[in-house]
């Protein structure tokens, strides 16, 4: 757990160790964001990350009972249809 920034991690530690993480455990939580919210991080992030290496994507903290499954449809489903090599 940190306050950094995905993006500042990957900068500082120059792709030397693989990341575990990436997704903040409260946009899955209707509560704390909508699932508009949690689409465009995930989209932006895939994106971003798109053709990298040593990158995990996961939860990072803990997943709380009132997470929502169909946020981790949308997560697996768009995983799944990213072409992962570099642009």
């Amino acid at each position: 757990m940190t306050s950094c920034r995905l993006e500042e991690v990957r900068a500082a530690l120059d792709d030397r160790i693989a990341i575990w993480g990436g997704i903040p455990s409260t946009l899955l939580c209707a509560g704390s964001s909508s699932s508009e919210d949690c689409s465009r991080f995930v989209d932006d992030v895939l994106d971003r990350y798109r053709g990298q290496s040593r990158l995990i994507l996961g939860v990072r903290d803990m997943v709380t009972a009132d997470a929502e499954w169909s946020r981790f449809q949308y997560i697996t489903e768009k995983v799944a249809s990213t072409d992962w090599r570099a642009r």
